[in-house]
């Protein structure tokens, strides 16, 4: 009766600490969200989206997008901001959660454990652009969530299901054409590859994705410019402008992929989150008084730094600068940490791999980096 009143106690002060850590982190991002502001890029993407049909040429039509919800908080920049993360963080967590219930086909995680754990990672989707304020970056990344979570959904059973999956696919694909074309043409490929080494291409279903966005096309092209013509002009118009004005992207800089050059701040932090993190793991597979009292110590020392940036008034800038996004790799050490520890173990059998979700997931970030011209591995 005592173990299993120790088990509940630590259960109960783990779902705690962790829920305490993601809302802080959340708690944190709103709050900063009505700080600072950059002229020129964001000066840019404000301009765009509060008068979208000032302007005849674009190649990007995020600020379309954005446009009503502009409108509806008031033209505030703070709740757009807020709001454009909130989206971002939500459409994150329930394809994180959604993917875990892929893998735990046999055994499924505890819901709560697999809530606490696909709202923690989300909350990483703020790393990769420290400018929250919408953008055709945000709105491709949008995107990309919303197809990837209509590849999750897709059931190889029940058919009512993947209607609505591709129903998603085309919505979420129509979201990137409006971001970044060119994210659009690489998406496109990537998920008809995918769909073919996954066994599930099905052409009846395949063409509701397709004239799910065409249709938003369609209807975006009459809103927009009153004809489909006309809203295909504005981006040869673009096109044409940018090689006049020679700033258009040749072959070299449209597919760069630079050297990985680290901040040496960012590769301590990295260190330090991936150590602590598989020393806790490792801790809770040595059950005894001494692991469970230093597994303690460290969870504590964790939280009260969590809790001192996020609530106090204290300027922690660690000035990461571009390197900021490079912080996601702490997740992608400990989990190979984490997987050597369990073969270590024999917690683990590399059983039933999703081969073909590893190639989708793999590739997607250069599908949402794609035309950028900036380096890829950001």
């Amino acid at each position: 009766m005592k173990i299993n009143q120790n088990k509940d106690l630590r259960l109960s002060l783990l779902i705690f600490l962790c829920s305490f850590s993601t809302a802080s982190i959340l708690f944190l991002i709103l709050r900063y969200s009505s700080y600072g502001i950059d002229f020129t890029d964001e000066g840019y993407y404000l301009n765009w989206i509060s008068k979208p049909h000032l302007y005849q040429i674009s190649i990007s039509q995020f600020g379309f997008v954005y446009h009503p919800i502009y409108n509806l908080f008031d033209e505030s920049i703070i709740s757009l901001r807020r709001v454009n993360f909130v989206i971002t963080f939500v459409l994150s967590a329930v394809l994180v959660n959604l993917l875990f219930n892929k893998l735990y086909i046999k055994q499924k995680l505890h819901t709560i454990f697999q809530i606490l754990l696909s709202c923690g990672i989300a909350t990483t989707s703020f790393t990769y652009l420290y400018i929250q304020t919408p953008s055709y970056n945000h709105l491709t990344l949008q995107g990309l969530l919303l197809v990837c979570l209509g590849v999750l959904l897709i059931d190889k059973i029940n058919s009512n299901k993947n209607i609505l999956a591709y129903i998603i696919i085309g919505f979420g694909g129509w979201l990137t054409f409006m971001a970044k074309p060119t994210s659009s043409i690489g998406l496109s490929l990537l998920i008809f590859i995918y769909l073919i080494i996954s066994k599930n291409f099905k052409l009846k279903f395949i063409l509701v994705s397709i004239l799910t966005g065409l249709l938003l096309i369609l209807i975006s092209a009459l809103l927009i410019d009153g004809s489909v013509s006309k809203f295909f002009y504005r981006y040869l118009l673009q096109y044409e402008t940018s090689q006049l004005l020679q700033s258009a992207y040749n072959i070299n800089s449209f597919i760069r992929i630079d050297e990985l050059n680290l901040n040496p701040k960012i590769k301590k932090s990295i260190f330090v989150i991936s150590l602590l993190s598989t020393l806790l793991l490792y801790l809770e597979y040595h059950n005894s008084k001494l692991t469970r009292l230093i597994s303690i110590i460290l969870c504590s020392l964790i939280i009260i730094f969590i809790l001192i940036i996020s609530v106090f008034e204290i300027n922690w800038n660690p000035d990461y600068g571009y390197h900021q996004p490079y912080l996601v790799l702490s997740i992608v050490v400990v989990n190979i940490f984490i997987y050597l520890l369990f073969l270590l173990k024999k917690l683990l059998k590399f059983e039933d791999i999703n081969w073909s979700l590893i190639f989708l997931f793999l590739l997607t970030p250069y599908i949402f980096a794609l035309g950028t011209s900036n380096n890829y591995w950001i």
